[in-house]
């Protein structure tokens, strides 16, 4: 505990340098769906304040990887006709994601892209971290950060594509807003909160427009209903009955 206090401002240091690289590679990933433009607008803050969307699943990524990657591969060696079976399987996974993963990248073509490349970092990287020879405590922290760095990049890049994805297909959860000089609500899916206005998708017209806070009035969204998790997380919704 002491240590972890006299280091403390190096830790929240780097804590807060892995939540801002987690965060630009999922909103870069995001907004390449959405509109590469649109991400001009954002701002430091906005990648912070942002992370909050998808920062517990991160956490939760995070530490399953990194306890996965704890384990030691096989020491055995393979027989020749396990390789030549092994490496056929590989080449015919590949190419099955190759030619069913869309973009933005659906739920499953995500979980099929990021098992692909985790495997092959997984043995890459200790072939990688072999070569690397630093003094402790920083050989313990680069053989950590090349192990789960690169994985946990790629999955917040993923996921960001799977959010928009989500973002660019669903109807649920529209909001109203009113803007400045008119009587009339508009209603739109909200996707984003930036310091400088909201972008949002116009669910008639299906186009992305971003206003600024001088010229919105109001803004009012519906009731929360009882959805499943997988609706919350997927938008894999199906309609539950309401709490008693």
């Amino acid at each position: 505990m002491k240590a972890f206090l006299d280091n403390f401002a190096a830790v929240l240091s780097a804590a807060t340098f892995a939540v801002l690289a987690m965060s630009v590679t999922h909103e870069y990933a995001y907004f390449w769906s959405i509109g590469p433009q649109f991400q001009t607008f954002l701002t430091t803050t906005d990648y912070l304040a942002n992370g909050v969307l998808w920062l517990p699943l991160g956490i939760i990524i995070v530490w399953i990887y990194g306890d996965w990657s704890n384990m030691d591969p096989p020491t055995s060696r393979l027989a020749g006709w396990q390789r030549v079976i092994g490496n056929i399987l590989a080449v015919a996974f590949v190419l099955f994601v190759a030619l069913t993963a869309t973009w933005p990248v659906s739920f499953i073509s995500g979980i099929l892209i990021f098992s692909l490349a985790v495997g092959w970092w997984h043995v890459r990287s200790r072939r990688l971290a072999g070569r690397i020879k630093l003094e402790e405590p920083f050989q313990a922290l680069a053989w950590f950060a090349i192990r789960v760095g690169p994985p946990i990049l790629l999955g917040m890049f993923i996921w960001g594509s799977v959010n928009a994805s989500s973002d660019l297909t669903r109807t649920d959860n529209a909001y109203n807003f009113r803007f400045a000089g008119e009587s009339a609500d508009h209603s739109a899916i909200f996707l984003r909160n930036f310091d400088k206005g909201v972008l949002l998708r116009d669910p008639v017209g299906n186009k992305i427009e971003f206003h600024r806070w001088d010229n919105i009035v109001t803004i009012s969204g519906p009731v929360t209903k009882t959805t499943s998790i997988g609706c919350r997380l997927f938008n894999w919704c199906v309609v539950l009955a309401p709490p008693s």
